[in-house]
């Protein structure tokens, strides 16, 4: 019997069309958490927006390889079946039709954070209230948590789910992924950031995430990229050359990824590079697009493609600075 691999990933901020007016988590971040959550399904549910399948809603490296892990997988003999983290529209296939829109659970622009919440809800509790809130509202007949989605099949099938995601995402869902492996479901976590931190993992999770990293750059030329699609890269690399191991379960996978890691020299870390202001401006004059470009897609470059570092807060005030003075053709359309 061929296992079936469930793969969930994370959204991306990139997408292929246009994001209608009121369907970024920006324009509610006045709003209280409570009066958001309504307002952002009256807009994303609106049956006047253009809708398409998630798989071609998204763009970017890091869905690229997310969609060529689903054909390796099937390369491999598995069953695979491609499903999304959404911070906008929660847990999703696919195939599932969706309004284009902007959110996410990272501290950044459209983020679920800058919602107007009480002061003593920490990090963790706003991601996975929201995460737990949007997967109850939403009017469609979907899985709301993980643990439903895998009752949805046959308790016969070999079921494994991979998990590709980063540490914001986890955040939001730890709960889940504890009652997954609670009621024994195979599980592994490809997220270079989480196993980096991984002592703060809850213990139960621990050993489902994989304990793989930049050190891992070093295997091949395929891995040896920027940050921004590692984990999918990864995630790829680990279907296509761990086939045997994800057949027989989380635990031969663990392992034979911890023998490899021990073998691998520890990668020289390399400070990121901290520009001024001006730097900063500089990068931008050289790399923004007008109508195209935003603060998040500008600084994730920035970090991982030039290994240059900016602290968010600092980089939003002057991307914010760069594109009023363009379209008001001062000094950046010269």
């Amino acid at each position: 019997m061929s296992v079936k691999i469930i793969i969930i990933s994370t959204c991306t901020n990139n997408k292929n069309y246009k994001v209608p007016a009121g369907c970024s988590l920006d324009d509610l971040k006045r709003d209280t958490y409570k009066w958001a959550i309504n307002s952002w399904f009256e807009r994303i549910q609106n049956p006047a927006h253009f809708r398409c399948p998630v798989y071609k809603m998204y763009s970017g490296s890091h869905w690229k390889e997310t969609l060529t892990c689903v054909d390796v997988a099937k390369d491999k003999g598995f069953s695979p079946e491609l499903w999304v983290m959404s911070a906008g529209c929660g847990l999703i296939p696919a195939n599932h039709m969706i309004v284009p829109y902007s959110a996410t659970f990272a501290q950044e622009e459209n983020s679920i954070h800058s919602l107007q919440w009480p002061k003593e809800f920490s990090a963790r509790e706003r991601s996975r209230l929201w995460w737990k809130e949007i997967n109850l509202r939403r009017c469609v007949e979907l899985p709301s948590t993980f643990l439903e989605l895998r009752r949805s099949f046959s308790n016969t099938e070999n079921i494994f789910f991979l998990f590709i995601l980063s540490k914001d995402y986890y955040l939001a869902v730890e709960p889940e992924i504890i009652e997954l492996v609670a009621n024994g479901v195979n599980v592994s976590i490809v997220s270079c950031g989480l196993y980096s931190e991984v002592s703060r993992v809850n213990p139960l999770v621990r050993d489902h995430v994989l304990p793989v990293g930049e050190k891992f750059k070093q295997e091949n030329d395929y891995l040896n990229k920027d940050n921004t699609s590692l984990n999918a890269r990864l995630a790829k690399w680990i279907i296509s050359n761990y086939s045997d191991a994800l057949h027989l379960g989380y635990e031969a996978l663990y392992k034979e990824l911890k023998t490899k890691d021990l073998h691998l020299k520890k990668p020289k870390k390399t400070k990121p590079v901290t520009l001024s202001d001006e730097e900063i401006m500089d990068f931008i004059h050289k790399t923004y697009e007008p109508s195209k470009s935003t603060a998040t897609a500008l600084l994730t470059d920035l970090r991982h493609k030039e290994n240059k570092s900016c602290e968010w807060r600092r980089f939003t005030r002057l991307f914010k600075l760069y594109a009023d003075g363009y379209s008001k053709g001062g000094y950046a359309n010269a």
